[in-house]
């Protein structure tokens, strides 16, 4: 709690508020609800979701309670987006969830794939079927159903489908979500959304605009600055159960990087991209291995895949030495080699570090890391504020064809520390320069996200 509390310095004014409110807001629900069990705390799944993501010990409470109690309510079939949230926080593997999942989704799913609900039409809980079964034939005829029906005017319910879609495979359908995403900032830029009679409804839609346009644009988009700045003037609002905060506006807050930098979900988050990118290698090194060629799985790249991901909490826990001890800075890029060998010294045996490339256009240079048994080669980049995107990814696009060459390469991570966050759209940078081929293979991976 007094980590959440520290952190929370960092983040904006509006998001602090928030926060402060939703303390006091829900133990007044739990209260009431351990007094009465009348109250269904399910009407508040989204908020109990803003603290999970930030670590606050009020989402323990919650989520011990819906472990414990019937979840056939009311709430779940006016909004089985509510799921969604619910499988993130853990949930989805209790008895009463799978029960709700089935009742509220699986058996509201049409032949054509539709699935009805009251609010959020279709598109909320096909959100929570790709979260809960994201390779079942549910899911596939959910999507379906959705790029066959896309209403290019429907936007309140387009950014949730956006968001499913980035969920659910965004290399696959990278060209229709940008499309999607280029239709929902014309539609919105001709809508009265600000029109003041209807701020607390469409703050929420709003909401799920900005989370969608974020992950895929970045932060630096005019229509995120123009909307986060309507967001912070309406998320609170009178309801019939008095004053509220809109959970949806804290979600925003977050996504465009007001929240706290590294929620307790981080890993989940930040390995999205990267897990599909994974299995689509997966596939296709399986697909074309018929003579016993090296496979996937003994790559490893799920051990190089974690530790990649897990650095940045890794090297900041390094600074917090007993008794305030001497310990190592990083201040550039060798200084993160050093870490980096050290640790993955753990998991693989032949580290063969300042390997050789092969010549390319008349120079040769060093790679970073050489695993050889597994194949992979390890490239570090560490930002400064006169190394940022652009740079970064100059240089990587001169690394990967010089790496093509490399007779012991068949895939390259390409591993770039942004501990400043100043890189604005990571995301879009990992996109624009992976691929997945079955020579070679490129992964590009920022870490930390300021998600």
């Amino acid at each position: 709690m007094k980590k959440v509390l520290n952190e929370l310095e960092y983040c904006s004014i509006e998001f602090r508020e928030g926060i402060s409110f939703l303390e006091v807001c829900l133990q007044e629900e739990i209260d009431k609800f351990q007094l009465s069990n009348d109250i269904d705390l399910l009407a508040y799944t989204c908020e109990f979701y803003v603290m999970f993501k930030i670590g606050h010990t009020i989402a323990d409470k919650f989520i011990s309670i819906l472990k414990e109690i019937d979840l056939d309510s009311d709430w779940l079939f006016d909004d089985p987006h509510n799921l969604y949230y619910l499988h993130k926080m853990g949930v989805g593997d209790s008895d009463n969830y799978k029960e709700a999942f089935e009742i509220y989704i699986k058996n509201e799913q049409r032949r054509s794939g539709y699935i009805l609900c009251n609010q959020y039409n279709h598109v909320g809980p096909m959100r929570a079927l790709v979260q809960y079964e994201h390779d079942s034939d549910y899911a596939t005829l959910a999507i379906k159903y959705f790029i066959n029906n896309y209403n290019r005017e429907d936007w309140k319910n387009n950014s949730i489908g956006i968001l499913t879609l980035f969920e659910y495979d965004y290399n696959k359908y990278k060209d229709l979500i940008l499309a999607y995403i280029i239709d929902l900032k014309e539609v919105l830029q001709h809508y009265p959304y600000k029109n003041e009679e209807y701020a607390s409804l469409y703050v929420i839609y709003v909401s799920f605009a900005v989370q969608a346009i974020s992950c895929v644009c970045g932060n630096d988009d005019p229509f995120i600055k123009e909307a986060i700045e309507w967001i912070k003037e309406n998320h609170y609002f009178e309801g019939y159960y008095g004053k509220r905060i809109v959970g949806e506006s804290m979600l925003a807050l977050i996504s465009v990087g007001e929240g706290i930098k590294v929620p307790k979900e981080e890993i989940e988050t930040l390995h999205l991209l990267h897990r599909q990118e994974i299995k689509k290698l997966e596939n296709r090194i399986s697909s074309n291995n018929p003579n016993g060629i090296v496979n996937y799985e003994n790559r490893n790249i799920s051990v190089l895949e974690e530790v990649l991901s897990r650095f940045h909490i890794f090297a900041n826990q390094l600074k917090k030495r007993y008794n305030s001890r001497n310990t190592i800075q990083i201040n550039d890029e060798y200084d993160v080699q050093d870490l980096l060998h050290s640790v993955i010294k753990m998991f693989y045996d032949d580290i063969r570090p300042e390997e050789w490339t092969p010549s390319y256009a008349g120079k040769s240079s060093r790679v970073d890391f050489l695993l050889k048994k597994e194949e992979i080669v390890i490239e570090v980049k560490k930002t400064r504020p006169s190394l940022g995107a652009k740079e970064i990814g100059d240089q990587l696009i001169i690394d990967i064809s010089r790496y093509k060459v490399h007779p012991n390469c068949k895939i390259l991570y390409c591993f770039v520390y942004d501990p400043d966050y100043l890189i604005n759209n990571p995301v879009g940078l990992e996109a624009d320069l992976s691929s997945v081929d079955n020579d070679f293979s490129v992964i590009v991976k920022v870490v930390p996200k300021g998600l």
